[in-house]
């Protein structure tokens, strides 16, 4: 609310820098990964998003509510949980 007093909007334009697409498993595929985002995180194409901030996510869908429920905004850092060759990695994401 006082956001929205302030600045008369509230800001939620957040760059992950990460396609998504959804399987046909239920899953959450990542299908790009911007250079930036590389160069700072441990995160691949190809890899199974679990998890968004301790919270199962199966789709493009529960990854965006995840984020409004948790009010991210730019400069906040999100904990993904993947699945990479059989291994879970967690992997702190700063969003932009």
């Amino acid at each position: 609310v006082e956001e929205l007093k302030i600045r008369g909007s509230i800001d939620r334009g957040i760059d992950f820098g990460l396609l998504f697409i959804n399987l046909y498993t239920n899953q959450l595929m990542v299908k790009y990964v911007h250079p930036r985002v590389v160069l700072e995180n441990d995160l691949s194409v190809y890899d199974i998003v679990v998890s968004v901030n301790d919270t199962k996510v199966s789709s493009i869908k529960d990854f965006s509510d995840v984020i409004k429920r948790n009010d991210v905004r730019p400069g906040d850092i999100i904990k993904l949980k993947i699945l990479r060759d059989d291994k879970i990695k967690i992997v702190n994401l700063k969003t932009q």
